[in-house]
């Protein structure tokens, strides 16, 4: 896959952000690539404490909480804890 990521990485005072970046809109064509990345890099980090930044996120599908699931279930089974920022109002309804 020669795709961009979806998901840049950073470390800010111990904690792991994940901005996603390279797409307004995470639907059936790119959600499988967005939980592969963010599972790649959870796999490498025990304990690691997992901020997604949603901001640049303007439409996710419900398969995006698919993917969440699985991620989230990774971080715990890896003694860390995931949390979402910057989730927009159309973004929030799909968590409610």
């Amino acid at each position: 896959m020669n795709e961009a990521p979806l998901v840049s990485f950073e470390t800010v005072d111990n904690i792991a952000v994940g901005r996603v970046c390279a797409a307004s809109v995470l639907d059936a064509v790119n959600v499988t690539q967005f939980g592969n990345e963010v599972l790649e890099y959870v796999k490498s980090k025990s304990g690691i404490n997992l901020m997604l930044d949603f901001a640049n996120v303007d439409y996710l599908s419900s398969a995006v909480l698919t993917e969440l699931l699985r991620v989230n279930q990774a971080i715990q089974n890896a003694g860390g804890n995931l949390r979402l920022c910057g989730l927009k109002n159309d973004v929030r309804k799909v968590f409610e």
